[in-house]
């Protein structure tokens, strides 16, 4: 695993990796480290994400680390074209969570993510039930840390549109953790708003 790590870390031309078969006693951290560099590689397993793609549908489709440190690297290299990522349905840790959401930064044109539209025409979200903090676990499909990939999501989408005037958050799990980022973004940036509900959420922090 090792030395497959080390070319591919030094490749500039690799496109496509099969590594489905492989039995990994050890060093799958380090393979996906390798590919978490190699920006030149579209396929992985049964994940194709070319260049020129706009919506990626991921769902439950990412089975190990190294899927994850896959998403990321195109996330990072390609996300500037990116209009739709559905990522529902995957088992992800904390780490891998956040490594996603820090990730979709890089997506500036993003627009949908697993099924939370943000678009910028709007001028009322209404995002009663679609957002889920990080200490909420018992979905099966949701094993974030303290900030999920919906909740960051949505401060980037926050700081990029200026005409909102009513966002609704209501029903949702946003507790202490993702809540302040949420209020953060909302003073800095939307100078438009005029309503924000946020009942029947986990807040215990003014």
């Amino acid at each position: 695993a090792v030395a497959l790590a080390e070319a591919i870390e030094a490749s500039q031309t690799l496109t496509s990796i099969d590594v489905s078969g492989c039995q990994w006693d050890q060093g799958m951290q380090v393979f996906a480290d390798a590919v978490r560099v190699c920006s030149s590689i579209q396929r992985l397993n049964r994940l194709h994400l070319p260049d020129e793609a706009v919506e990626w549908d991921l769902r439950g489709r990412m089975t190990s680390v190294i899927d994850v440190a896959f998403v990321a690297s195109r996330l990072e290299s390609q996300g500037g074209r990116l209009v739709s990522l559905d990522l529902s349905c995957n088992t992800l840790t904390a780490q891998e969570g956040l490594l996603l959401a820090r990730a979709t930064k890089h997506a500036p044109h993003l627009t949908f993510l697993n099924g939370l539209t943000l678009a910028d025409n709007q001028t009322k979200w209404d995002l009663r039930r679609k957002v889920l903090d990080g200490r909420l676990s018992d979905e099966g499909d949701r094993t974030y840390g303290t900030l999920p990939i919906e909740i960051e999501f949505l401060c980037t989408r926050l700081s990029q549109v200026f005409i909102l005037t009513d966002i609704d958050l209501s029903g949702n799990s946003l507790g202490d953790a993702g809540m302040p980022m949420v209020r953060d973004v909302l003073k800095q940036v939307v100078k438009s708003l005029h309503s924000l509900t946020l009942n029947h959420n986990a807040i215990t922090k003014a």
